[in-house]
Order: C-alpha cells, then structure tokens, then sequence
C-alpha cells in the first residue's frame, strides 16, 4: 500500500463501508486482520498499518459514544491483558457494543493486582480481561481471580 494525500480519508471510508456493510466478527477475520497482517509483515508498509490502526480505534470510540439505547447497557471493561494490537481490542469493544453492553476498554498490559483494583474501583461493572493466547490449564498459586 502506497500512502499519499488522501489515505486517511480513504482508509476511514473504507473502513466504515465495510464495518457498516457486514458484521464486525466477518470484517475481523475476513477483512482486517488478513489486511494488518501483510502490512505488518512488510516493513514498507507499517506507516500504512498505523493509519489503519487509528482509523479502527478512531470508529470504535465513535461506536462507542454513539450508541443510543433504548434501555440502560450493561457496563463492562474490557482490559487487554498483554502487548498487543490496540485494533485487536478496538474490533472487540465494537462487537461488545453491537451485544448491548456500556464498553470502556483499556489497553494497557498490567499485573493481575493492578486488574482487581481497577475492578474493585468499578464496582458495578463486570471486567473481560482479552487474551489472544491458549489459555493454561491450572491457575498459578496465589493468583486472585477476576469476576
């Protein structure tokens, strides 16, 4: 992908055509993320993976913010639990949005101690902490658990 002048205003269009178009889940797995992964994967093209990047975190916040609910939404936060893509939660604050929940996501990778306390601080709000990777088996000893 080549970027000049008028890229970003393209890749926003893009963008919102597509996930307006068909659900979010096919537009991750069919559109997206085969897109970020040959951008990331050429090192010509990662100025061109961060604007998309951006535009995606950009419509999800907008997602976010704009739902109008007919009832009041179930609030949630959503807590990316390592280093990585923000788009990655981005998409899935937007599918959490689209299942009628209040969404606040926080991409900031911290320790299990750190993840209770912003839970005990949202008392009301139920946490999803996003995991990309397999799930281990047993619990480490003396991890406390999030609700």
């Amino acid at each position: 992908m080549t970027l000049k002048a008028d890229s970003v205003p393209r890749i926003k269009i893009l963008l919102s055509n597509i996930l307006l178009t068909y659900p979010v889940n096919v537009c991750r797995k069919e559109i997206i993320e085969p897109i970020m992964a040959k951008l990331e994967a050429s090192g010509n093209s990662l100025a061109a993976a961060a604007l998309l990047q951006r535009e995606i975190v950009d419509y999800s916040v907008i997602m976010l913010n704009s739902k109008i609910p007919a009832k009041p939404l179930k609030k949630l936060m959503l807590i990316c639990a390592q280093r990585r893509p923000i788009w990655k939660l981005a998409i899935s604050a937007i599918e959490l949005t689209d299942a009628n929940f209040s969404v606040t996501f926080i991409n900031q990778p911290c320790n299990m101690m750190v993840w209770c306390g912003l839970v005990e601080k949202y008392l009301n709000t139920d946490c999803i902490v996003f995991l990309e990777d397999v799930w281990r088996e047993r619990k480490p000893a003396n991890t406390p658990s999030i609700r």
